[in-house]
């Protein structure tokens, strides 16, 4: 292996330029994450693209501060990092993206980094050469890990950077120089991008470019500027994608400064969502953490030490306060309350500094009133069931809302994996779940088409010969539910994923959320603010002002002369009104179909709906 010992040694991409792209991409990914999460073809509130992807690249990158650590150095502007054996700093990358891989683009990102660092692993010194063979490698494995590749995405993407690297590279007229390959890279990539609404025609009359292309346009970028030793790179899209979702982005949040105790908001009654969870976090990402609160909510609490908080806000946007936990460490025993609900049942005063309707744990109640809070008395979700370890075949569900979890361990779960969607679990998180049962087979539940890719890569990564695993690929937690009344942990792996398989597929879902932004979908109209029913796998199937009159269009939809039972999962934002609508119009309508109401508390969707 050729060493140099300056980042500007002609023609060389140094291990140090590696880790300045890699960290330069992570936090490219980070800052234009909801730009890319708006990149969204369907108008719902749960695009988690660039959320994805920024949390594959930032395992990525932790695990190349890792191997930092382990050979003494903790900058990543030492000169000795050039000194240290690049083929070993690869594997960690490649390993860190692998178990930091979350939803479909992040599988597909985790292909494209593993390749790209094994190539750099493999030649050492990369010069020009060597960063062409680099990223169409990268390309190519990105088409690889998909079983039907389409174009117009972030595959299209990864083959016009290679393909114009090539063009450069093999133009004959000089030697290739290595400036000229990150650039060609970088000007294919977005000229490719550009493309994908004429590739795809959903992206077409959308009026947007692929939303995992557009974040992979970051990782060219970030090659780019930290050979030219430059700054973290913007996201840069075409004016007219640009314009369609300026809308759906949201205002920037105003600077805020360090909080206090005594920072915290009475109004609390105007806010939607009270959002607790436990978080495993390092002690100094936690000031950046509250500031992050602070931008989305009130009443914010967060109170522990040594890497374990309790942490506690008011806020309208329950996602964002689950995502600002995922991007600093891991937040378990998440708990989402509507609170709009509460205030229409208090019978007791308020405590001081917490508005009328709002009933807090005893352990918000006195660190609001400036006490000392004790961690241990939060009463988050419990997300593991009692001992499974004398059957043959554990289910392993992700899941998310305190209704559909008790649901899923009522039917013989063994572990709950919190996660939805934008937040979408690792593959590590995963493997963990299924690793926890010695000897046993496993089935994993995904629940979300966007958690399937991850969950069979977890399951091949399992070590353990004495445990076998199985992804049954639910869909939604609709199919879970069905699947699991066949569902016999006496019996084997294989025997259950036979007729779990079958249990599913009798079960037609949908579901209902509020639209983002205006759109068209098979000739449905939809405004900003619009309820929309969603049903599996036909898309946007009803629309329309009311809550009541879009849940029974769904169910509509979905009943034909063999139905007998409709079962609605009623979300933190459900209505009464609307579920006590849906019974009468079905005993009138359909009086052979019964109505079966559960409580849900999802986020996102009013009602997750299954007809059988």
């Amino acid at each position: 292996m050729t060493v140099k010992t300056k980042d500007d040694a002609t023609g060389i991409f140094t291990n140090r330029h590696l880790l300045k792209a890699l960290h330069f991409f992570s936090e490219s990914l980070s800052a234009e994450s909801a730009v890319i999460n708006a990149l969204n073809v369907f108008p719902v509130p749960d695009g988690d693209t660039g959320s994805n992807m920024a949390a594959t690249v930032k395992e990525a990158f932790s695990a190349a501060e890792a191997f930092l650590k382990d050979n003494s150095v903790t900058d990543i502007r030492d000169e000795k990092i050039n000194e240290l054996n690049t083929a070993d700093l690869c594997k960690g990358i490649a390993r860190g993206a692998l178990m930091g891989a979350r939803g479909n683009s992040g599988v597909i990102l985790c292909q494209i980094l593993r390749a790209f660092a094994d190539t750099c692993a493999e030649a050492g010194a990369v010069e020009a050469p060597a960063m062409a063979a680099a990223i169409r490698n990268s390309a190519d494995a990105a088409w690889r890990a998909v079983q039907k590749p389409v174009k117009g995405t972030i595959l299209s993407v990864a083959a016009g950077a290679a393909s114009a690297v090539e063009k450069t590279v093999g133009s004959g007229e000089k030697d290739p120089d290595l400036a000229e390959v990150l650039e060609s890279a970088l000007a294919g990539s977005r000229a490719a991008l550009a493309e994908t609404p004429n590739q795809l025609e959903v992206l077409k009359k959308a009026g947007i470019v692929d939303s995992g292309g557009a974040g992979l346009t970051l990782f060219y970028a970030s090659l780019l500027a930290s050979y030219l030793d430059g700054e973290i790179p913007a996201l840069c899209l075409p004016e007219a994608t640009s314009t369609r979702i300026a809308g759906d982005i949201g205002k920037a949040a105003p600077q805020a400064e360090d909080f206090t105790g005594e920072e915290v908001s009475p109004g609390l009654a105007e806010l939607r969502f009270e959002v607790m969870y436990l978080l495993e976090a390092p002690d100094e990402a936690i000031r950046g953490f509250r500031r992050a609160l602070d931008f989305i909510g009130d009443s914010i609490v967060v109170v522990g030490g040594d890497g374990l908080y309790n942490c506690h806000v008011h806020t309208d946007d329950a996602g964002a306060a689950v995502e600002a936990a995922l991007d600093i460490g891991r937040p378990r025993q998440i708990r989402v309350t509507y609170l709009l609900d509460e205030v229409s049942e208090v019978s007791k005063a308020p405590e001081e500094g917490i508005s009328a309707g709002m009933r807090e744990e005893t352990w918000v109640v006195q660190a609001l009133a400036g006490h000392q809070a004790d961690p241990s008395l939060s009463g988050g979700a419990i997300i593991d069931s009692p001992e499974h370890s004398y059957s043959k075949t554990a289910a392993v569900a992700v899941s998310m809302g305190e209704g559909v979890n008790r649901l899923l361990l009522s039917l013989g779960v063994a572990k709950i994996i919190p996660g939805f969607q934008s937040m979408n679990p690792s593959t590590k998180d995963i493997l963990d779940a299924v690793s926890s049962f010695k000897g046993q087979d496993v089935i994993v539940l995904p629940n979300n088409p966007n958690i399937v890719s991850v969950a069979n890569q977890a399951v091949g990564l399992l070590e353990d010969p004495d445990t076998n695993a199985y992804v049954l690929p639910t869909g939604c937690v609709q199919e879970a539910l069905s699947a699991l009344v066949d569902f016999d942990p006496m019996a084997t792996g294989e025997e259950n994923l036979e007729h779990m398989s079958l249990a599913m597929k009798k079960v037609k879902s949908g579901e209902v959320t509020s639209a983002v932004r205006d759109s068209i979908f098979g000739g449905i109209v939809i405004q900003k603010g619009d309820y929309i029913g969603i049903a599996k796998p036909a898309g946007i199937v009803v629309a329309g002002k009311t809550l009541s009159g879009v849940l029974i269009g769904l169910v509509d939809y979905l009943i034909d002369e063999e139905s007998e039972l409709a079962t609605v999962l009623e979300g933190i934002s459900y209505d009464e009104s609307s579920s006590r609508a849906l019974k009468d119009w079905l005993e009138e309508k359909y009086p052979g179909v019964a109505l079966e109401r559960l409580k849900g508390g999802q986020p996102v969707y009013n009602y997750l709906v299954a007809v059988e």
